[in-house]
Formats: C-alpha cells, structure tokens, sequence
C-alpha cells in the first residue's frame, strides 16, 4: 500500500508547504488529516500529482484545527468525498453545510479495501475530553498504523490494530506520537516496548519532538522513515 505525505512539519524540498499538523494519502482514494491549511494541502496534492476529485474519503485523526483545517475547502471542491470522525469533531461541525457526507467513525469499521478505523479513542488532553481514531492498513509486509497525534498513546494505537488483524504483525507506525514535552527516560522506555511489540519500521513525525524522533532514529537505524511532506512510501 502506498502512503504520500501530503503535509508534515518538514518537507523534502522547498516546491512542499510544511508546517503544524499532518496529512498522508493512503492508497489513492483516502486521505488522513487534512493540516493546518487547505492552500498547503492543494500545493503539496498538486506537487504528487493527486487530484482531490480522486479523492474519496477524509478521516479526521481528532477535533484539533491542525488536523482539520484543510477540510472544508476541499469539500468545497469535491462535495462527494465522505468524512469520518469522532463524535467531538461531527458535533463540532453543525453549523456547517449538512449537505457534507459526515459520519461517525466505528472501531474496525472499513474505509476503504484493506484501511480501517480504530474507531475513536477517548482521553483528556490539557484537561478537555478528547477522541482520537488512527488507521490501520494492511501493507505488503503487514500491517501498518497511521497516527494523527496519539494522545492515548502509540501503544494502544498498535494494540487496537491488533484487535482488527489478529493474524498479522504490525510492521510499522507512522505518525504524531505526542512526546514533544515528555520526559526521555519516558520516551526511552516506550522505545523498547515498541520494539517489544516486533514493529519493524517506526516513522515518528508532527508533535514527536526532534529529541524522541532522534531516540527512535538511533534505536531503528535503516528502519527509521523519514516523515517528511512529499515523502512517499510503499508498506
């Protein structure tokens, strides 16, 4: 399965908009966040030859404007598309045009051939209730995880992808892991239990925090994957 990074913190070369936020295509009909901005979003699309009108679904990881600012112009462009999110984000949007195909996302509900929801995941973040969903996709090798910021933490991200495929290992985990303000010796321990859990290649980007990123970087070696906008990979 292919993944384009359509939006991240850094980006390949200077022809990419990067900024706060995130946003990955996966195969070629689902998109995953939408960033900050729909302009950077439409760049960075244009800059990978994706036509948002090929574009069939948007799953919304959670109800933070840096992962859902780049919808609603989108929509504008392509009314068809159908997105997913969790009750927080749906109940957030009813002042906005009804005639928008929003649904709430269910766990292991198919989005796609071979991409799944978690469904939502409820935490508190900065003392507010909070829902989030991550992908899981079944890759070549596996299957890989998708993360919009995993609030609840990647380790119950990677156990729910479980649930969904029993059979298989998760190969990989991609995404905002939310340990830009942790303790190290925090972010060394999950580093060993996620390497515990038999997960090949790890692509922390967003709300990671350079500090984790290089953690994981020295601990994964050649299986650590560059996150970057305009980056593309095949799992």
């Amino acid at each position: 399965m292919k993944v384009r990074v359509i939006f991240e913190r850094e980006k390949i070369n200077k022809n990419f908009f990067s900024g706060w936020g995130n946003s990955y295509l996966v195969g070629e009909e689902v998109l995953f966040d939408t960033g900050e901005k729909s302009e950077y979003i439409l760049n960075n699309l244009k800059m990978l030859n994706v036509n948002i009108l090929d574009v069939k679904t948007i799953v919304i990881s959670h109800n933070h404007w840096d992962h859902k600012g780049g919808l609603w112009q989108l929509l504008e462009i392509n009314p068809k598309i159908k997105v997913v999110g969790c009750m927080d984000f749906l109940n957030n949007c009813q002042n906005r045009n009804a005639s928008f195909c929003l649904q709430q996302a269910i766990p292991s509900q198919k989005i796609a051939e071979g991409i799944y929801t978690t469904g939502c995941i409820k935490t508190v973040y900065k003392g507010n209730n909070l829902e989030e969903q991550a992908l899981v996709v079944r890759g070549v090798e596996g299957v890989f995880v998708l993360c919009g910021c995993a609030h609840s933490g990647i380790l119950q991200f990677i156990n729910e992808a479980k649930k969904i495929f029993p059979q298989e290992k998760v190969y990989a985990i991609i995404g905002g892991f939310h340990l830009i303000n942790e303790n190290i010796r925090v972010v060394r321990h999950l580093v060993e239990e996620v390497k515990k859990q038999g997960i090949k290649k790890i692509g922390p980007a967003h709300c990671t925090g350079f500090e984790a990123e290089q953690i994981f970087k020295e601990a994964y070696g050649n299986d650590f994957l560059n996150v970057k906008a305009g980056a593309v990979f095949e799992l």
